[in-house]
This record gives structure tokens, C-alpha cells and sequence, in this order.
């Protein structure tokens, strides 16, 4: 009697005398079913998710990109797959299968590009300065210094709560 290759490999091979002609599907593909042929039968993990073992036998081998991170891939094989937010934007969500998911920070607040993955945007506009857009990926692109004839002691601080001297 043949034997079946198991879930997660395959084999191309015609006549195979070994189990060592079952070939493990590839790291960010999975394949759930007996006695396949094919690499082709393995399915790519989706876009948002990581395979990083290779064999996989079930879609829950797939690992979500984490928080502050996106892939618009299918078959990426490590978390490197998941690219950060970029910067000036944030996400808190795992398994983000798009730039759309990452958010821009709220005026008055930033992150720039020293973070891996941009999970909030922690940098306010420090005193003396005031919120000018959302999205900014620097103080300078996020924030203005007080007009001359107003202050400023609170952080974030929109223009219009600026104090006049």
C-alpha cells in the first residue's frame, strides 16, 4: 500500500520509495489536507499574517503582524514581512493588512522614524509650541512655536488656547 504524505508537505515524485520524498510546504504557506503534489497546494498566509515555520498544516499557523505594523503581502515568511507604520502615523491593530489601517496621529502629537512599530504617537508639541496638522512625522512638521505676543505651558496646546502676554 502507498502511504500519504502528511499535512503540511507534499511530493512531486512519482513512484517515491521514502517519506523523505514528502517535501515540507515552504515558511508563510500552510497545507491541511493528505497527499498532495504539489508546492502549488500550499496556501500562502494571507496579507496581515507571517508564516515563519516551515510545514505548516492550519490557517492558525499564520502569526498577525504585530501592533504598529502592516503587510499587503500574502506569503511573507517572518515578522521582517511586517513593514512599521509609516512615520507620522500610528495602529494599534494586529494582523494589519494595509497602510489604510495605519492611522495619522492627532494634531499636535508625532512620531518619527526611530520607533520599529508605531503603536501611538507619544511626541507632543512642547511648551512654547502649538499643534498645526495631524500627521506629523517631526516636531517641526507637527508643531510652531508661539506667534510673538503669546505663550504657551500646556502640551499639546492648539493655537486658539494660546495665552496673550
Amino acid at each position: 500500500a502507498c502511504t500519504e504524505c502528511e499535512e503540511g508537505t507534499y511530493s512531486p515524485t512519482v513512484g517515491a520509495t521514502e517519506k523523505g520524498s514528502c517535501i515540507a510546504c515552504a515558511a508563510g504557506t500552510y497545507q491541511q489536507f493528505k497527499r498532495k503534489a504539489s508546492a502549488n497546494d500550499c496556501a500562502q498566509c494571507p496579507a496581515g499574517t507571517y508564516g515563519a515555520e516551515p510545514g505548516a498544516t492550519q490557517l492558525s499557523s499564520c502569526t498577525d503582524c504585530p501592533a504598529g505594523t502592516y503587510s499587503d503581502l500574502d506569503g511573507r515568511s517572518s515578522v521582517e514581512g511586517c513593514w512599521p507604520c509609516p512615520a507620522g502615523t500610528h495602529s494599534s491593530i494586529l494582523g494589519a493588512n494595509s497602510v489604510a489601517r495605519c492611522t495619522p496621529c492627532k494634531k499636535g502629537t508625532w512620531n518619527e522614524g526611530v520607533y520599529w512599530a508605531r503603536t501611538d504617537c507619544r511626541e507632543k508639541c512642547p511648551a512654547g509650541w502649538y499643534g498645526i496638522k495631524a500627521g506629523g512625522a517631526s516636531v517641526e512638521e507637527a508643531c510652531r512655536k508661539c506667534p510673538a505676543g503669546t505663550w504657551s505651558d500646556v502640551e499639546p496646546t492648539p493655537l486658539t488656547h494660546h495665552k496673550r502676554a
